[in-house]
């Protein structure tokens, strides 16, 4: 301890991570000098507080990943059950599209296969955030990973929708999770497509300003 502290003795409370705190001692009442039993006994305390404070964490995580498994189940039970008529929707669809091809209520079809699409995303979203698949943040290259979904966007389902995007040559390095990363990519693009009403254009535009960072 430090010359002109209070206490006299310093007692590390350390559990199997590291060091959780210390307890701190002043001088005895009577004035006598801690023995070697005295700080033996304090030795034990701090490890009996190390091991309840290390029990108390370890049930609120499992407690935590209880509540995240019970979650994931049901979300898994209220996607079997939404997947149900949504798969039964697009078989009557597929149906109908051979019986009244030409027809004008033809193009209903074309509407009901898109919503029911919008369905299995949403299901397919929740179903990952309800998961217990941890986000895992690596290096990726933002410029590269915009160019192949221009290039997927192309041939999809909304390829009346122009998809243009200035993005430069050079790697453009991010930190992230490679999979929400694209779903972002994918949420954006299709909300402009459903608000601008399919026939439109979609400008993505990214670059390094002088200043740092990506914009």
């Amino acid at each position: 301890l430090p010359a002109g502290s209070p206490f006299e003795v310093a007692v590390p409370v350390v559990g199997h991570g590291g060091l959780l705190g210390g307890c701190l001692l002043g001088p005895k009442s009577s004035g006598e000098i801690w023995s070697a039993g005295d700080l033996a006994f304090c030795a034990a305390i701090a490890g009996q507080t190390a091991l309840a404070v290390e029990q108390v964490r370890l049930r609120e995580r499992f407690g935590m990943q209880e509540g995240l498994a019970a979650l994931g189940r049901m979300a898994a039970v209220v996607a079997h059950e939404l997947r149900n008529p949504l798969n039964s929707i697009n078989a009557a669809v597929g149906v109908l599209r051979g019986q009244i091809a030409g027809q004008p209520g033809a193009a209903v079809l074309g509407v009901i296969e898109k919503d029911v699409g919008r369905g299995e995303r949403f299901i397919r979203d929740i179903l990952f955030a309800c998961s217990e698949k941890r986000t895992r943040l690596v290096p990726i290259d933002l410029a590269l990973s915009l160019r192949e979904f221009a290039a997927g966007w192309a041939c999809g389902e909304f390829s009346d929708a122009r998809l243009e995007l200035a993005a430069p040559a050079a790697e453009l390095w991010v930190r992230g999770d490679a999979f929400q990363l694209r779903q972002v990519f994918e949420n954006l693009a299709r909300n402009a497509v459903e608000a601008g009403g399919g026939n439109v254009r979609i400008a993505i535009r990214v670059e390094r300003p002088a200043a740092g960072g990506i914009a």
